[in-house]
């Protein structure tokens, strides 16, 4: 039976991508009681708050053409979207330098955490995040799964070997950003490699007047994923820039670095098979429309019943492995974790789900649905901070609210499909809510 598994590309694929995510996400946990002796809390927060900006504006940059790339017809079409795409990033890029160069004479963007200049690096990080995003689908469309996970991989690495070496050097969060810097660009090196066979037909294939006409074919992207992505992408980095402002930059590092904790074991298998999952799902939608829900059917039943042990037994763990792995200054950690874990866990059951909308054409819903995602983890933390709750009992008021607003997600997203999975969603509101109740007391 393992051997035939083992034969299906599918599988192959997904443990590929596991294999290279999976070094990739222990790099990080390897270097974590080093990062975490050399920085504190608050610069940790800073260095979110950095990045955040360079998320936001990179996750819209392409316009999201890039998301087309892996469900064009043709290769000549996925080309040319590639190159709209990146054309379209590197002018925001240029857009974004501007602001940034208005902003430095009239507002202090880093409240003397850092120096403001370090705001001009800013747009070329957006340029390279967009970038990579870009060749990531071309790879993903190309099944060069291998030059995804070595992506990850070298990313990891250079990210944390630098980051400790500044870190020793007492270069506080400016050493993190550049940890960042050095770790985004490597792995946009590495996908340019794998992507060098498709990329060398560029002079003949693309041209201004196909990439015009693909942007009118794929003009839903622009018009509903674009503003889905840009509230959605706010309501999740948005929240460390709307934290540091309403409470501190070492409530920032905290939430940022629970979120990147749990976040690690859970993209391990879940971004590693949502992205083989993408390819494979767009394939099936063309072809067997009963098929493919069947399929997203089966593989979100199996993602919810499968994972929830480890992850329990994963998160209770680090009351008794935080103090150890991570020092003194971050004892309180395991509250956030805890605390964030039922929001976490909702994430990784909606990994099958994440790019349905897309596929089957109903980007307006997916735009409400962000609307709704921005709207409640955002006024939650306002709510929490007029009402003069805690900082962890205003994260643990933000984790009901995006729980709320993921559930409301794989509602709309199975009705659409008209797969009624009650029996499912019923077990994951009850351990849910069962979850939270026995967290309050504790907390």
């Amino acid at each position: 039976m393992i051997k035939r598994m083992l034969k299906n590309e599918f599988v192959k694929n997904v443990l590929t991508l596991m294999v290279g995510t999976g070094f990739a996400q222990i790099i990080p946990l390897l270097a974590a009681p080093f990062i975490t002796r050399l920085f504190t809390p608050a610069e940790i927060g800073v260095f979110a708050f950095y990045f955040s900006i360079v998320i936001i504006v990179g996750n819209v940059a392409a316009g999201r053409y890039e998301t087309s790339i892996a469900i064009a017809k043709t290769d000549e079409d996925a080309l040319n979207l590639v190159a709209l795409s990146i054309a379209l990033s590197f002018l925001v890029s240029v857009i974004s330098f501007i602001v940034l160069f208005v902003i430095h004479w009239n507002y202090s963007l880093f409240d003397g955490a850092i120096s403001e200049y370090w705001a001009f690096a800013i747009p070329l990080l957006i340029w390279i995040f967009s970038s990579y995003k870009s060749l990531s689908y071309l790879a993903i469309r190309n099944k060069k799964f291998r030059y995804i996970s070595l992506s990850s991989i070298f990313e990891s690495s250079f990210r944390a070997g630098t980051s400790i070496l500044f870190g020793f050097l007492s270069f506080g969060s400016v050493g993190l950003i550049l940890g960042g810097m050095f770790g985004k660009t490597s792995s946009l090196l590495v996908l340019l490699k794998s992507t060098k066979k498709y990329l060398r037909s560029f002079k003949d294939e693309v041209n201004y007047s196909k990439m015009a006409l693909l942007a009118r074919r794929f003009n839903k992207f622009p018009k509903f994923d674009l503003p889905a992505t840009l509230f959605h992408t706010v309501g999740d980095q948005g929240v460390v820039i709307l934290i540091i402002k309403l409470f501190s930059e070492k409530t920032a590092g905290l939430f940022s670095y629970t979120e990147r904790i749990l976040i690690t074991p859970v993209s391990v298998f879940s971004s590693s098979f949502a992205q083989v999952f993408l390819q494979k799902i767009s394939k099936k939608y063309h072809e067997d429309e009963l098929g493919f829900k069947h399929l997203v059917s089966a593989t979100f039943n199996r993602f919810v019943w499968y994972s929830i042990l480890p992850f329990a037994v994963f998160t209770y763990s680090s009351k008794f492995l935080v103090p150890i792995i991570f020092g003194p200054n971050w004892v309180e950690l395991y509250k956030y974790i805890w605390v964030l874990s039922p929001y976490i866990f909702l994430v990784m059951a909606n990994a099958p789900l994440g790019e349905i909308l897309y596929i089957i054409g109903k980007q307006e819903k997916l735009l409400v649905l962000k609307v709704v995602f921005l709207v409640l983890r955002f006024s939650s933390l306002i709510i929490a901070y007029f009402l003069d709750f805690t900082p962890l009992m205003s994260i643990f008021l933000f984790s009901i609210a995006s729980v709320i607003s993921y559930e409301i997600n794989i509602f709309i997203v199975l009705r659409t499909l008209k797969n009624k999975q009650w029996l499912t969603i019923a077990f994951l509101n009850l351990l849910i809510i069962s979850a939270f109740v026995l967290l309050y007391n504790i907390l």
